[in-house]
């Protein structure tokens, strides 16, 4: 049953299809009025939701228990052009006794570089920027962004295959790939 009602909510959201009222499935509005948000994690305890805004560069802190909404760092040099811009965030598997935040963004770094960044949280305001990774940003369109950490405990990051679906094909180039 919990299999029909899964996808009988997908159908509903993709073609208009009512979802059945058991399904359980609702939506509350967190935060209103974002420029572009495009990716966030939840700290572990389920109070704070870091979150994206991919055009200005800003990572963001949400308390849920009194709406503060406040900046944790802007990330400089933001490419925002086509796809590009800040696409991804998720945080250390040990936070917060590894206080550290993981962002994908598109930088303007000797030309467009995707990189892989590591903020320290010290105090809700990031410090310590380090770029762990570069990949050139090929396009202003299919650049990827999504990272996660894996049941290996090893970061990854989804790199677009810079409108290029053959990038995907071949390995003489880190373009659509997983890379760990």
């Amino acid at each position: 049953m919990r299999r029909f009602a899964l996808i009988a909510t997908i159908l509903a959201v993709l073609g208009g299809v009512p979802a059945p009222a058991h399904a359980g499935i609702g939506a509350t509005l967190v935060k209103g009025g974002l420029a572009f948000p495009t990716a966030f994690a939840f700290v572990p305890n389920g109070t704070r939701i870091f979150y994206l805004e991919r055009f200005s560069g800003e990572i963001r802190l949400l308390n849920l228990t009194n709406g503060n909404d406040t900046l944790f760092y802007t990330v400089p040099n933001i490419v925002s052009d086509g796809e590009r811009g800040l696409l991804g965030i998720t945080l250390h598997p040990d936070y917060p006794t590894r206080p550290y935040v993981y962002v994908y963004a598109t930088r303007s770094v000797t030309g467009a570089k995707n990189q892989l960044i590591r903020l320290t949280n010290s105090g809700r305001t990031g410090t310590g920027f380090k770029a762990l990774a570069s990949f050139t940003s090929v396009s202003g369109y299919h650049n990827g962004g999504a990272i996660r950490v894996g049941p290996d405990r090893r970061l990854y990051a989804l790199v677009g295959d810079g409108h290029n679906s053959a990038n995907a094909q071949t390995l003489d180039n880190n373009l659509g790939k997983v890379c760990g």
